[in-house]
This record gives C-alpha cells, structure tokens and sequence, in this order.
C-alpha cells in the first residue's frame, strides 16, 4: 500500500515550485503545496514526483506510473476492475505554467478550493496501468484539468470543445484567483456492476466515504482553503457531509462545467451558455465579498 504523506505545517504553504521530497522527481515540480504532491503524485498515481505540466503528454515521453491507490480494493469495498478512470489535483501555478502568470495586478491569494465528484467522463486522459494486479486508468496522458488554451480565455468563446480546464482559467482569471486547488470529491471513476448499480447504492457510498477520509479530507487539511465551490449537487453532497463533521467551511454551490456545456439547452426559462457563467460568476464574487479584510 502506497503511504499517505505526513501533516505539513503552515510555512510548507508558500506558493513555491520545489520537486517532491520522497523519491524522484520526474521533470521537476509546479504545484505550490508540497503536501500536495505527496499526496496526488506519491499516494493517489505514484510517479516519482510531479510530472512535468503540459496539457497532453508526448506519448513517447509520459510520466511512468510507478503504482497507484488500491486502498478500497484492499478493504474489499469493490470488486477487482471495478474502479478504473483515476484523477489528480492541480493548482493554480500549474495553469500559470501553460497560459502564463495570472494578469492581474492584486491577485486574491486566499486559498481557494474547486471541487468536483469524480472522473466520470471518458476523455481518453489515460492508458491501462498494471498494479499488484489490479488494473486502472491513471490519467498518463493527460495532466488532469489543465487547459489546452495558450493564453487565459476571456469568454465561453474560447473554451473550445473540453469546457473543464478553459472554464477554470477563466475564473481564475475573471475574479483574480491565485491560489486555487481543483480536485475530484473521489478519485477513481466506477465500472462494471458497480456502475450499474449507481451512486445511490450502499457499495458506492462506503468506497466514497473511504475515499474521502484518504484523499480529500487530507486535502482540505493541507490547503486549509478558505473558500470552497462545489461544481455539481453530486460534488456540494459529497462536501457537505465532510465539512459537517471536521468542522470545513461550507461549500459554495455552482454549476457543472458539464452541464453549462451540453445541457444548457433544458434550463427554463431559455438562456445562454454564458448567462449561466454569469450566474457563477455572481455566485463567486458574493462569496469572495464576504472574506474577512485583511
């Protein structure tokens, strides 16, 4: 079984570009938050360290994954090859090493958190890895939620076909947010007759709660976010029931990237992609209005 990293102290949250400190570093890291590289690079998909940040990996040259979490599986919570698409976190310094420094000229540092459910969608962000023979799909090439824009998208204009990674730029760039963690609620996407079962089944609900308590409460623990936006009802539920009970803040509930993207059409009263956005966007602005001054 793959450690979980230990608690990092509140100097270790610098923002900073350092290499993992256990192992070897691949192509040297980005992400700010070295606790978080333990965990999503070293206990969630072992690389080494963190990959290099780039949108889509050279086929040729993509990150060797080592290992990855096989706790559920251990605890006999699933069956083997129930579990298949995997996820990592990623921050803002990752989106800066694609689309440059974030232009703005007081950005907001306050840590800020982007939550999702889990890998549910089928992009094609990884190939079939090998592990203590289980079998999954860590995202090998793809460096999960990055963009494949070239500069900061201003508008739904620019988001192209994958709305995830443009529409998290955006915000970040809209609202000034430079400091933000994106991550998925549960890290491995179902298959199989667990999928078949759904998520309202007893089975999904303990893998879930598992994974929550490995992952996203260690999260939320080293990123000490002072704002959190749930994408989604599924990722706000799977939030809620964690902040209840160690004591998080309350989440903060906006609309899927998935859903402005191809279901905007079902909202009634008719509207637009980008009214939608704007309703997100009032959202996060009445939100960041209420942080405390400095």
């Amino acid at each position: 079984m793959i450690p979980a990293p230990p608690s990092m102290s509140d100097a270790s949250r610098r923002r900073q570009h350092f290499k993992c400190s256990s192992g070897p570093s691949l192509f040297g890291g980005r992400m700010n938050n070295p606790g978080l590289v333990q965990l999503n690079f070293r206990a969630l998909v072992d690389y080494g360290g963190q990959p290099r940040v780039m949108n889509l990996y050279d086929p040729a040259n993509r990150p060797h994954c080592q290992g990855y979490c096989v706790n559920c599986e251990d605890k006999g919570l699933v069956y083997d090859g129930e579990l298949d698409l995997m996820s990592h976190g990623c921050d803002t310094s990752d989106f800066e090493t694609l689309l440059g420094k974030l232009s703005v000229s007081h950005p907001i540092t306050v840590p800020v958190m982007f939550l999702l459910e889990d890998p549910g969608g089928d992009y094609g962000n990884g190939e079939v890895v090998m592990f203590q023979g289980h079998s999954k799909r860590p995202p090998n090439n793809h460096y999960f939620w990055t963009p494949e824009n070239r500069t900061w998208p201003r508008g739904v204009g620019e988001f192209g076909a994958n709305f995830y990674g443009p529409y998290f730029a955006y915000l970040m760039a809209t609202h000034g947010l430079g400091n933000v963690y994106i991550t998925n609620a549960v890290k491995c996407g179902t298959k199989g007759s667990l999928r078949a079962e759904g998520k309202k089944s007893q089975r999904y609900k303990q893998l879930a709660a598992n994974c929550r308590e490995r992952f996203l409460a260690q999260e939320l623990r080293l990123f000490k976010p002072q704002l959190v936006f749930c994408f989604g009802e599924s990722a706000h539920d799977h939030y809620r029931g964690l902040a209840s009970i160690q004591g998080f803040p309350p989440g903060h509930l906006l609309k899927h990237p998935a859903f402005i993207h191809r279901r905007w059409q079902t909202v009634k009263p008719p509207t637009t992609q980008q009214e939608l956005i704007n309703q997100n966007d009032e959202v996060v602005q009445a939100a960041l209005a209420r942080l405390p001054g400095d």
